[in-house]
């Protein structure tokens, strides 16, 4: 299964009607309060970089201007991050895994 990309994710949603516009930033705005909710877990909500925000704030103010390739580009950023923490979690335990089998 390919993945679309950003670019064509973003002609798709200029070409749609008002409906499925609605349906697209809908989709995209509840993908990315999952993929945030996931960082909470792994990132402290405190402030990532000088502003008055917590990053989580800062990613609400964004989802809020329902300015679709401003989520979809935050969006695509969070879940490069989560997939990155991830794949450093997985790694971290099969080497504690390593250490305990030694």
């Amino acid at each position: 299964m390919s993945r679309i990309s950003n670019k064509q994710l973003l002609a798709g949603y200029n070409q749609a009607s008002i409906e499925e516009k609605n349906i697209y930033l809908k989709l995209l705005y509840n993908d990315t309060v999952n993929v945030t909710h996931f960082l909470q877990y792994w990132i402290e909500p405190e402030r990532l970089v000088a502003s008055p925000y917590t990053w989580v704030e800062q990613v609400k103010q964004v989802l809020d201007t329902k300015d679709f390739e401003q989520i979809l580009q935050l969006q695509t950023r969070l879940s490069q991050t989560a997939h990155a923490i991830n794949q450093l979690r997985k790694h971290m335990q099969k080497l504690a895994e390593r250490q305990t089998n030694d």
